[in-house]
């Protein structure tokens, strides 16, 4: 078989929709991940509810994609992360890294637990490694370990203790565990929102997901750790947030930044690189053009990367990292330094 034959195989089997390259992208390159949150190493075959990465960078004529990788672990995603973009970052390419979980919580939580500095950054921190302002044992988190465990249900409950101890209501505001995980401050049940703490009452929602929604779109509550013994985008905060921390305070994968944290809504991005942008992305938006594959999570992952690079096409992308319309000055300001935004919900 011929090169000209082995390339249009590798094209029928990544079933990937060909985009001319537009005059001056972006981004060089994207990485889109699916997350998960379960605690054990993953079956030796592709598999659904496991991470999975899609990457796809501008050749000279159009987009050049790299098959799906697959993960049995935590630690094994971040460490393929960590290598492709070494990669990217050697060559000066500027490259869009999307995780498919909350990088927030609605506003007035780092108040809530009594937290310091800059809101979510020190909500980052907190969930990263657990501190304790009562003299109690905080746990560590153990979100990317060689065997895929982790203590989320542990963390949750740590993260509760110290709302209480902050005045907040006890049992919240992160539910949903196994009944045996269950303690004095984390439980099953939702503890109903608006939820009343000293960071004033917590909604269910972030403004993103509230504008997804509307749009009859239904994104789930980042307080929802487990629910009928499935995990859910709670479980992926506590353990996905940590990694991105890594990644993105690694010396070695810099420039980086996370948006719209830093720079907010309207920063400039630059026109060369190099430079690494983390963003919140989610494939509930892509769901009605997925691919035909076997395993959900790759489609969403591979139809994330072609909607990303159809936005570029279209010219439409920048936009997307633009302050959401409809928004006040002060809800602008809370998204920015604590919510948050989910790329493409406006």
């Amino acid at each position: 078989m011929g090169e000209k034959e082995l390339a249009e195989l590798l094209r029928e089997q990544l079933l990937v929709t060909v985009i001319a390259r537009p005059a001056a992208p972006l981004f060089d390159a994207y990485l889109m991940v699916d997350w998960s949150s379960n605690s054990g190493l993953h079956r030796r075959e592709p598999s659904p509810n496991a991470p999975w990465l899609a990457e796809a960078e501008w050749g000279e004529t159009g987009l050049d994609w790299r098959p799906e990788r697959y993960a049995r672990s935590r630690a094994e995603c971040v460490a393929v992360l960590r290598e492709r973009l070494a990669f990217h970052l050697e060559r000066r390419r500027r490259v869009l890294v999307g995780f498919d979980f909350s990088f927030g919580y609605p506003a007035g939580y780092a108040k809530a637990l009594g937290l310091s500095g800059v809101p979510w950054r020190a909500i980052w921190d907190e969930v990263a490694r657990p501190t304790s302002p009562g003299g109690w044992m905080a746990p560590d988190n153990a979100f990317a370990t060689p065997d895929n465990r982790n203590n989320r249900f542990e963390v949750a409950s740590h993260l509760n203790r110290r709302v209480a101890v902050h005045g907040g209501t006890e049992g919240g505001p992160l539910y949903g565990c196994p009944a045996s995980e269950v303690t004095p401050w984390f439980r099953q049940k939702s503890p109903g929102f608006p939820y009343r703490s000293s960071g004033g009452a917590l909604t269910e929602f972030r403004r993103a997901e509230e504008a997804l929604r509307k749009a009859a779109l239904r994104p789930l509550s980042s307080w929802w750790v487990l629910g009928a013994r499935v995990p859910t985008v709670g479980g992926q905060v506590l353990t996905g947030i940590p990694s991105v921390r890594a990644l993105r305070d690694d010396p070695d994968l810099q420039p980086a930044r996370v948006w719209p944290f830093e720079g907010g809504f309207e920063a400039e991005l630059p026109t060369s690189g190099p430079l690494v942008v983390y963003a919140e992305i989610w494939p509930g938006l892509v769901n009605a053009v997925l691919p035909p594959l076997a395993v959900r999570d790759q489609a969403q992952v591979r139809a994330m990367v072609t909607w990303l690079a159809q936005q570029e096409v279209a010219g439409t992308l920048r936009a997307r990292f633009g302050t959401p319309p409809g928004l006040s000055s002060a809800e602008v300001e809370r998204c920015a330094s604590e919510e948050g935004w989910i790329l493409g919900a406006h």
